[in-house]
């Protein structure tokens, strides 16, 4: 559904984004993660021709999202992270009115993820909140029943109860075989919903996997409670790194080495032990530290 390659964008001598290869599949739910200024809307700016590439080529299901920019608009739907609504319309006079671009089976769809949603149509836009105002953003996204849809930061403003609501719908949506492409920094939220993801740093694409693999392959974390606090230099060992220690109870990043480094932990006598695969938000800080 996306294809991107060697793209490409400087403001000036600053980089937006450089050399990024990446392809999203149909019907996949693809989460791009990165900080503020990692390069995710500038990635997103040059896939809806609102950006020109310095270099290389964006593709959305086939189409040049440059040279073939209006048969690209109408395989997407676009919510940007800084959706505002024209506030002289109520929420329904706005739903109608997104309605007049696709059809009124798409306008009951609306209605209907209003009341889901939990947002009162009855009032004008500009007396809405920034959580009624994403709601209807949401909302205006994903009633097009388009191939692709694509959202930046959506959850911004929505509680936890309305959160769990968009999860929902965004699960109908690869149900019913559309794309959806999510720009995030929230990652229990990428770790919830989506299928693969890609990690932005600094305008470069270092990681693209699935959620599952990307947590358990850089490494696991391992809690060991010992009956007496081991020696000095006990954990002095290539691939074992101390997170927290409090005497005895000791909790470790293993990175490599697995199988030697969990028989060493083990030749203390032990009184607890529990290894895990990291929370992506664990994985998600490791390109980001110093030492990478």
């Amino acid at each position: 559904m996306i294809e991107l390659k060697g793209l490409t964008k400087y403001y000036g001598e600053t980089r937006g984004i450089e050399d990024v290869d990446l392809k999203v599949n149909k019907g996949e739910i693809f989460g791009f993660l990165g900080p503020n200024g990692a390069g995710k809307t500038t990635t997103i700016r040059l896939l809806l021709d609102l950006l020109r590439p310095t270099e290389g080529r964006a593709f959305i299901n086939g189409y040049d999202c440059n040279r073939e920019s209006n048969k690209v608009k109408e395989e997407v739907e676009y919510l940007p992270g800084n959706f505002t609504p024209y506030g002289f319309l109520t929420g329904k006079e706005y739903i109608e009115f997104m309605g007049e671009f696709y059809d009124r089976d798409k306008v009951q769809k609306g209605l209907e993820m209003s009341e889901f949603l939990e947002l009162d149509i009855t009032r004008k836009t500009s007396e809405y909140s920034t959580g009624m105002k994403q709601k209807l953003g949401i909302i205006q996204s994903l009633m097009a029943d388009t191939p692709l849809n694509i959202m930046d930061e959506p959850t911004s403003g929505l509680d936890p109860m309305i959160q769990q609501k968009f999860y929902k719908l965004l699960r109908e949506e690869k149900n019913s075989g559309d794309t959806v492409f999510l720009s995030s920094h929230i990652l229990p939220e990428v770790e919830r919903v989506c299928d693969r993801v890609g990690i932005i740093r600094d305008g470069f694409l270092v990681e693209v996997n699935s959620v599952e693999n990307l947590k358990s392959k850089r490494f696991k974390i391992v809690e060991v409670t010992y009956e007496s606090a081991p020696e000095d230099g006990f954990f002095d060992r290539e691939g074992l790194e101390i997170i927290e220690s409090e005497e005895a109870k000791i909790k470790l990043r293993i990175s490599s080495n697995l199988d030697e480094n969990l028989h060493h932990l083990t030749s203390s006598p032990l009184v607890d032990f529990d290894a895990y695969d990291p929370p992506l938000e664990e994985v998600f800080l490791s390109y980001y530290g110093d030492d990478n």
